[in-house]
């Protein structure tokens, strides 16, 4: 037990520090303008994750915020279908209320 301690006191003061990036300003402009100070350049097929939230409710990400990361990455729009009762149960049913929320 006792090298065990040992093992993970020497991970916790050997361990270099992470860097951490923080921004008050979210918006899809500002991300793009992290992936380009951070050196980010994504190749090949990228999948956006979005969250469309439900039908006229206040919570989904705005395509104006997607708009600029989407042009930045070439990717691909992902969202995955509800587990429990929804209008987002089916992919067709995320088709719909991404139209209804815009």
């Amino acid at each position: 037990m006792k090298y065990l301690f040992f093992f993970l006191l020497s991970i916790i003061y050997c361990a270099d520090k992470p860097t951490v990036y923080f921004t008050k300003n979210i918006t899809g402009e500002e991300i793009v303008k992290k992936f380009k100070k951070l050196g980010v350049n994504l190749q090949g097929k990228v999948g956006l994750k979005v969250h469309s939230g439900e039908p006229n409710g206040p919570y989904f990400l705005r395509p104006n915020f997607l708009q600029p990361i989407y042009e930045h990455t070439n990717g691909t729009f992902i969202e995955c279908n509800m587990a429990y009762n929804s209008e987002r149960l089916t992919t067709e049913g995320h088709m719909n209320t991404l139209k209804t929320n815009g």
